[in-house]
């Protein structure tokens, strides 16, 4: 199996363990004289089973990505670094772009003279070019990423 058909099934079995969770806590209690819809017994023994299963694929999507290196613009890596690295991108990215929209929402917006004009603290354009340059590095980081997903095998225990 590769690490990539791996996360997809880790996402399944996410999924189905939300949903059972769901089921069970429906069918905890019923009326009087009445039977669930569904046996909450039964289904607590499916949702520890599916428990069990995301465990173990976890372990062994933990090692895989601890163990794969992937090469990246900066240099070979750990798959583990380059995730730890996609994910504090993702966040400047975010910080850069949610600073721009700040920056300019307002920007020369006035109803009246008498009302105080609002203009940016900061050099729009300059962080704007930041956030551009913050996207493009993830968008090759993911690319990486996803290569090295597809073509590396799932290391078992």
């Amino acid at each position: 199996m590769k690490l990539a058909e791996a996360l997809i099934e880790r996402a399944a079995l996410v999924t189905k363990f939300q949903e059972l969770k769901e089921r069970i806590l429906r069918n905890a209690t019923v009326q009087e004289g009445e039977k669930p819809a569904e046996d909450p017994k039964e289904l607590l023994d499916e949702a520890r089973g599916v428990l069990a299963n995301l465990g173990l694929l976890i372990v062994n999507i933990n090692k895989t990505n601890t163990l794969t290196d992937v090469t990246t613009v900066g240099g070979t890596v750990s798959l583990t670094s380059a995730l730890a690295y996609r994910d504090t991108l993702r966040m400047r990215h975010n910080l850069l772009r949610e600073t721009v929209e700040a920056a300019t929402g307002e920007r020369g917006f006035r109803l009246t003279r008498a009302e105080i004009k609002q203009l940016p603290a900061l050099d729009v354009s300059a962080v704007q070019k930041e956030a551009d340059e913050v996207a493009k590095k993830l968008r090759d980081l993911e690319v990486a990423i996803q290569q090295a997903n597809w073509e590396t095998e799932l290391l078992t225990q």
